[in-house]
């Protein structure tokens, strides 16, 4: 697990935006972040109305939507019957957690940067990115 200080986190336990603030919090991830940002979503409210008013999280990563996962979990939301959530990157740990999610290619990714970072021509007609949004038990 990632260790962090304190004075990485507000006062919430979530870190700061910005890129350093991405950075921080991608660290963060192992250490719970996910679960810790869902938590505070499901906690929002003693209202049972506010709660039900999280249709959905869609995460930036299945690390992400995995700690918001066990969140619903702890918090006593069926998923996906209270709140669906998905993920991004299709980890091996979002199978067996039945987590929806968006299968990207890293390598084409890679590619397309590097020949823009090499100063190629951009062709006419951009190919849309090789995503696939692989469906599972956490969405409707």
């Amino acid at each position: 697990m990632a260790a962090s200080s304190q004075q990485d986190r507000d006062s919430r336990g979530l870190a700061p935006g910005g890129p350093r603030g991405r950075r921080r919090g991608q660290r963060l991830v192992p250490a719970g972040l996910g679960e810790a940002f869902a938590a505070e979503l499901f906690r929002g409210s003693d209202s049972p109305d506010a709660i039900a008013a999280i249709a959905a999280i869609a995460a930036m990563s299945d690390e992400l939507a995995l700690g918001a996962l066990r969140a619903a979990g702890r918090a006593g939301l069926a998923v996906p019957g209270a709140v669906a959530i998905t993920g991004w990157d299709d980890t091996d740990a979002a199978t067996p957690a039945g987590l929806t999610t968006v299968r990207q290619s890293l390598r084409d990714q890679g590619r397309r940067c590097a020949r823009i970072a090499l100063g190629h021509p951009r062709p006419d007609r951009q190919e849309p990115p090789g995503w696939e949004v692989v469906e599972r038990t956490s969405t409707r």
